[in-house]
């Protein structure tokens, strides 16, 4: 089961941003994350949130189809409107 409070979720946005080049003119950039910060801060949850299980990717796993069936059950998402598209993982980039 997920264990998280806000502040758990604030602590993992703050960790996950990445160091800002001359903070006193680009403080902005601490109200928003990129996404490979986002990334990990979603890792972040899934690590602190799901105590009784052991590797981090289970617990992203998790984390993720947590979020999915939400957005399922809220109506967020439905396959009409947005199709699921197959991903080919073997792309060499």
């Amino acid at each position: 089961m997920l264990q998280i409070t806000p502040k758990i979720i604030e602590e993992c946005f703050v960790f996950s941003l990445m160091t800002v080049y001359n903070e006193k003119l680009n403080s902005r950039k601490y109200t928003y994350l990129i996404f490979v910060e986002f990334q990990e801060m979603l890792c972040r949850i899934a690590y602190i949130g799901f105590l009784e299980q052991d590797n981090v990717e289970f617990k992203v796993y998790w984390l993720l189809q947590y979020f999915w069936e939400d957005c399922i059950k809220r109506g967020l998402w439905n396959e009409e409107r947005y199709p699921l598209v197959k991903v080919n993982t073997d792309y060499i980039w």
